[in-house]
């Protein structure tokens, strides 16, 4: 039985994504010019990567299908039954839609429920597209902007109260008059203001982007919100979501620092290239900066309204290996950096390796299988394999499950 699998992995091309990001760090050219917006690794039956084998070609998916227990392990297999995460390099030339993944009940539920009043799905209005949840984590690679999780209380009223426009003002008075928790303020505004008529706050739009553009100046997106409404504006100009920098905080990351997000925590990636690494799922609701479907109703019963501000996880650059720590049960990012150093990985469960930097040689304690890998390269090693030794000039990232 074999353990080691080169990948071919998908490119998904969609309008936000850049042109030369994800080429980058895979360091190719993108000879089509297409907006390369997410690299796909893993065993998704949406976009499975493929691997060679004597008798042709098979997707990853397939591969672990009729070998479970050898190559995720037996914990991983008796608990999930399949690859456990996604891994993706993603780069945004332009904002993704702002967005909010279900918890796991919420997304068994919702899959059922579409199966059953049946929705294909495909369809422009399905909303669940399987039945797990998408708790995810984001490391950056390149300078990176995010929008995630309601502000507190005190600065939503600044800036909604700097915007200064009657018909904000109003559902500020209307939402303290509710009068919700101090870390529910922003989610309960938020709220109302969903629930308001479209039409009637699209109307207001000129009126907000003509105070955009005064109280915008040369600071930074985090120091000075209306900065990033103005670029949202240029961007998506009929849509009222270009406001959620009042309301949303502003991350901006820099090369080695994640952020992990769980259900619930609406948020938009803006714009940089990263490293993304999801449970096994592609559940997203949308709540602007798109022209695909938005169904508020459910939105609203999946977003968490207590204001959220994520932890930044900054790479400690003491060790050559390095493991962002979250609360995932089916995911762990770690950072491997060797120089001319052989190092000892003990394998529980399958891993991808992505190599970002130089090159790497990975080989198995029986020393039977090998893998020269370079810049670009991601492999695939069953749990089967036990034991890796890594030795070369480089940096990779490994996707796995926490121990």
């Amino acid at each position: 039985m074999r353990y080691f699998y080169k990948l071919d992995n998908t490119i998904r091309t969609y309008p936000w994504g850049s042109k030369q990001g994800i080429a980058s760090v895979l360091g190719k050219k993108n000879i089509s010019n297409d907006p390369w917006a997410e690299l796909w690794m893993g065993a998704h039956p949406a976009a499975p990567s493929m691997i060679d084998k004597a008798d042709g070609k098979v997707s990853l998916l397939s591969l672990i299908e009729a070998n479970q227990e050898l190559l995720l392990g037996k914990k991983t297999a008796a608990a999930f039954g399949s690859l456990p995460f996604l891994f993706k390099i993603l780069s945004a030339g332009s904002p993704l839609s702002i967005q909010v993944h279900p918890n796991s009940e919420q997304a068994k539920k919702g899959f059922a429920r579409e199966n059953h009043a049946n929705i294909p799905l495909d369809d422009y209005a399905r909303n669940y597209k399987d039945e797990n949840h998408k708790p995810e984590i984001m490391l950056a690679l390149t300078p990176f902007t995010a929008l995630c999780g309601f502000r507190k209380k005190e600065e939503t009223l600044h800036f909604f109260e700097t915007l200064h426009i009657d018909f904000f003002d109003a559902l500020i008075q209307k939402t303290l008059r509710q009068n919700p928790s101090e870390d529910e303020f922003t989610g309960s505004f938020y709220e109302n203001l969903l629930q308001e008529n479209e039409g009637s706050v699209r109307s207001l739009l000129d009126n907000c982007k003509a105070r955009i553009q005064k109280l915008s100046d040369g600071r930074s997106l985090s120091e000075n919100p209306f900065n990033l409404a103005l670029k949202l504006a240029a961007q998506y100009p009929s849509d009222s979501a270009i406001l959620a920098p009042l309301y949303l905080n502003i991350i901006e990351l820099n090369p080695g620092q994640a952020i992990y997000l769980s259900a619930g925590i609406l948020h938009a990636y803006v714009e940089g290239t990263g490293l993304e690494l999801m449970a096994n799922s592609d559940n997203v609701l949308r709540a602007g900066l798109t022209g695909k479907h938005i169904d508020k109703k459910e939105l609203l019963a999946i977003t968490s309204v207590k204001s959220f501000s994520p932890v930044i996880l900054t790479d400690d650059k003491k060790d050559s290996l390095f493991s962002y720590k979250t609360p995932a049960k089916e995911f762990e990012l770690s950072r491997l950096s060797i120089k001319n150093k052989k190092t000892h990985i003990q394998l529980a469960a399958a891993v991808i390796i992505l190599v970002t930097e130089g090159r790497i040689i990975v080989t198995d304690k029986s020393g039977n299988e090998s893998s020269d890998l370079s810049q670009g390269d991601s492999l695939f090693i069953g749990a089967g394999a036990e034991e890796l030794f890594v030795e070369g000039e480089g940096t990779a990232y490994i996707a796995g499950v926490p121990v």
